[in-house]
């Protein structure tokens, strides 16, 4: 499910209404007000089955990943979305298999432990700070099987090295 633009509240609310028992996919999108995130985590509390969680959008919620408990892909662009939501977690219990478009921060670094290192495969980076942060990443997850790179280096150490790694892709063949 994918939430359209042009949904109000009150569409927000007939939709929480509505059960899908068997909802795997969950994209939150870009344009919202902060007034309908409430009605959202409703939704979301009441789909357990979804799998993809995509949260673009400023609003964050507060709602432990133990509500989405078949949960196994999560992105977000938003830092603060994935602060509030690892933040709440024990060390090693949320089992995704892949994050993309992820902030790479010092701020998310140490939140990174709530994810199970052992089922974690794909990273996809949004934005690096600095390559101490990506050595930390191998540390953490060292069971990934492929790192995407930003397109843009958000970091500023040797740049010739940072743009030959900005474009790199890497899997196991």
């Amino acid at each position: 499910l994918r939430l359209p633009d042009f949904l109000t509240e009150v569409g927000m609310a007939k939709l929480c209404e509505i059960p899908f028992p068997h909802l795997k996919r969950f994209n939150r999108g870009y344009v919202w007000s902060i007034s309908m995130t409430p009605r959202i985590v409703d939704f979301l509390n009441a789909h357990p089955t979804i799998e993809t969680l995509r949260w673009a959008t400023v609003p964050s919620m507060p709602i432990p990943c133990s509500s989405l408990p078949a949960m196994r892909h999560l992105s977000s662009p938003n830092s603060s979305f994935l602060a509030m939501l690892l933040s709440r977690e024990e060390h090693g219990s949320i089992h995704l298999s892949s994050m993309k478009d992820v902030p790479l921060n010092e701020e998310l670094l140490p939140l990174l432990g709530a994810v199970d290192q052992d089922t974690m495969r794909i990273l996809h980076i949004g934005t690096l700070d600095n390559f101490d942060s990506l050595r930390a990443v191998a540390e953490c997850f060292p069971n990934l099987e492929e790192l995407v790179l930003p397109k843009r280096g958000a970091w500023r150490e040797n740049g010739q090295i940072v743009t030959r790694l900005t474009r790199a892709v890497l899997r196991p063949w």
